[in-house]
């Protein structure tokens, strides 16, 4: 048998090893460097657009009253600051596209879709966003010393597809983010070995897991001397991948607030009408695993831009997506899609409340030590339209902002500054610039974090 046989086919067996090790490496909390809050970052998407009239609350800063689309969140108001009036895709039009694939790509982005080669969800082709989504720069700067056992999570209800319209987090230039559909194998991945407490379990834990990675490194490393540059490369980057394992499994801890749920039932996910249900499995999962500490930064994305989802449990026949193609005198067609909206203003508030009921090992809640933002996929729904889109701010990143606020930037910033604020919040306060949409003129629309929103 020759070497080149038999190297790889120990190759196969080495990385054999190493998909076995996802059971092994620990469910178990990491705390940063040092004391203090643990700081989470929670992006959640929901798609078209409420009833901006209806939605937008009344008043001044600090004394408004939310608008009839956002009423479910009247008990969570000292936790939110309501922002109205951004534009996610300013400059010359935001780039190639239609109104939904900038509405979604652009919105952690900050940055023009790619040209062509791509289903546009609005008719013709685009390429994915061409540029890093705000959460993936958090997650990796944070990294080297939030050593959690994800940098990231992704998580999605329904949201179909694998084009630009069905992708909103992105690793990099034209890199979308797949993201966890089915909550049955999200809980798996995340919580599949549990977590423990316990010092003694956790050390002989640690013990035996060290042991599986030794045996796999050093497999790996005999054969690096005997393949070619090009594998070698490969076999390099899964080492660093056991490297960075293991160096995760030097941290441990635990959290309090973190107590593993049974294993969710496994359902159709992509039932139409288990749609609200997927979400609710989604809420608990995310909010599980910000509270157990296995990654600071998360994301939901609710299905989609061109959504669609039938709400029948409204009442309503048609998708989402077509019920936001209204006419603007057409008073009965506006009223289903304010409902629609005042539904998923309920589930954020179910969200919100999840994370509230966490009490966290640093002091004060889950909710208080996180900065949820929530943004809609479009500022109006019938024309595609980017500008004037609505966002909410929830929770105080431990004390990094004054909630309970209400800011209406009423001559169309762009959007950016917020995204620098997110990176702000959280300890990255090395950029005053994210994305390529940022235009000049005028302090909002200048590099730096959103004005007024921290205090």
């Amino acid at each position: 048998m020759s070497d080149k046989s038999i190297s790889r086919r120990s190759i196969l067996r080495s990385l054999g090893y190493g998909t076995a090790l996802a059971p092994f490496i620990p469910a178990l909390s990491a705390r940063a460097q040092g004391a203090g809050v643990r700081r989470r970052l929670l992006l959640v998407f929901t798609p078209n657009a409420p009833i901006i009239e209806r939605w937008k609350p009344s008043g001044s800063e600090t004394s408004f009253t939310l608008g009839e689309g956002l009423r479910p969140l009247d008990g969570l108001k000292q936790h939110l600051i309501v922002i109205t009036g951004l534009d996610k895709a300013p400059g010359r039009n935001g780039g190639p596209g239609s109104g939904h694939a900038k509405g979604i790509a652009h919105t952690w982005t900050a940055a023009a879709n790619a040209s062509g080669g791509l289903k546009d969800c609005g008719g013709g082709s685009v390429g994915f966003a061409d540029g890093m989504s705000v959460d993936q720069h958090i997650a990796n700067t944070i990294a080297p010393t939030v050593k959690t056992r994800f940098k990231s999570l992704e998580f999605a209800v329904q949201p179909g597809g694998t084009e630009p319209c069905t992708r909103m987090i992105y690793r990099g230039p034209r890199q979308p983010v797949e993201p966890m559909t089915d909550p049955y194998a999200a809980f798996d991945r995340i919580f599949g070995m549990g977590v423990t407490t316990n010092e003694g379990e956790r050390l002989q834990i640690l013990a035996e897991r060290r042991s599986v990675i030794d045996r796999v490194r050093g497999d790996l490393t005999t054969i690096r001397s005997r393949i070619g540059t090009d594998d070698q490369k490969k076999m390099d980057a899964h080492l660093n991948a056991i490297r960075e394992v293991e160096s995760r499994l030097q941290t441990g801890g635990g959290t309090s607030s973190c107590k593993v749920p049974a294993r969710p039932a496994k359902l159709e996910h992509n039932a139409n009408g288990n749609y609200p249900k997927v979400m609710d499995l989604q809420m608990d999962l995310v909010t599980l695993a910000l509270a157990c500490d296995m990654t600071r930064v998360a994301s939901l994305q609710m299905s989609r831009a061109v959504s669609g989802a039938t709400h029948s449990w409204l009442g309503f026949k048609d998708n989402a997506h077509a019920m936001g193609h209204y006419k603007d005198d057409n008073t009965g067609a506006k009223e289903s899609v304010h409902k629609m909206a005042v539904w998923y203003s309920q589930r954020f508030a179910d969200l919100l409340n999840k994370m509230k009921a966490v009490s966290d090992d640093g002091g004060g809640t889950l909710l208080d030590n996180t900065m949820v933002v929530w943004a809609w996929e479009l500022g109006k729904s019938n024309n595609h339209q980017t500008a004037k889109c609505p966002f909410i701010v929830a929770g105080t990143a431990g004390g990094y902002f004054k909630t309970g606020r209400f800011l209406d930037y009423a001559g169309g910033p762009p959007h950016s500054p917020l995204l620098v604020s997110m990176c702000h919040a959280m300890g990255v306060t090395s950029l005053d610039k994210f994305g390529t949409l940022t235009v000049g003129g005028g302090a909002s629309g200048s590099p730096g974090p959103l004005p007024r929103l921290r205090v």
